[in-house]
C-alpha cells in the first residue's frame, strides 16, 4: 500500500500530459518519507465520457487523485502527503483562461478489519 488512482477528464490534453502527471504523482509519493516507496501502486484512468456541472461546451476538466492507505499516520502527515501531490500536479499543468481545471486529492484510510492482504 498505498493504492493510487488518478482519474482524468477526456479533455486533459488541453492542460497537461496525463502520462507525465501520473509519473510525477507516483514519483512524489515514492519520495515521501511517510510511505513505503516499494509499495506505491499507481493506476491511471482516462475517462471518455464525463459530465461536469452545466458544462455544455465541455470546456471544464478535472484531475482526481485517490490514495488508499492503511491507518496509522497522523492527520498532519496525511495533509502533507495530499498537499505535495496537489502541488506536483499544479506545477505540471498549464492554466487556460476561461477553461477551469479542477484538481482534487483525497486520502482514504482503509479499514483493517475489512481488508484482506497477501504477498506472494
Amino acid at each position: 500500500m498505498p493504492h493510487v488512482s488518478i482519474e482524468f477528464s477526456p479533455n486533459i490534453d488541453n492542460w497537461a500530459n496525463p502520462v507525465a502527471i501520473a509519473r510525477a504523482v507516483h514519483d512524489v509519493l515514492c519520495a515521501s518519507p511517510h510511505l513505503p516507496a516499494d509499495a506505491v501502486k499507481t493506476r491511471v484512468f482516462h475517462h471518455d465520457q464525463v459530465l461536469i456541472g452545466n458544462d455544455a461546451d465541455r470546456g471544464k476538466g478535472f484531475i482526481a487523485v485517490s490514495i488508499r492507505t492503511r491507518p496509522g499516520r497522523e492527520d498532519q502527515v496525511l495533509a502533507a502527503i495530499s498537499a505535495s501531490v496537489r502541488d506536483e500536479i499544479v506545477a505540471s499543468v498549464i492554466p487556460i483562461p476561461g477553461r477551469p481545471l479542477t484538481i482534487s486529492v483525497d486520502i482514504q484510510i482503509m479499514n483493517p478489519v475489512t481488508v484482506a492482504h497477501a504477498k506472494l
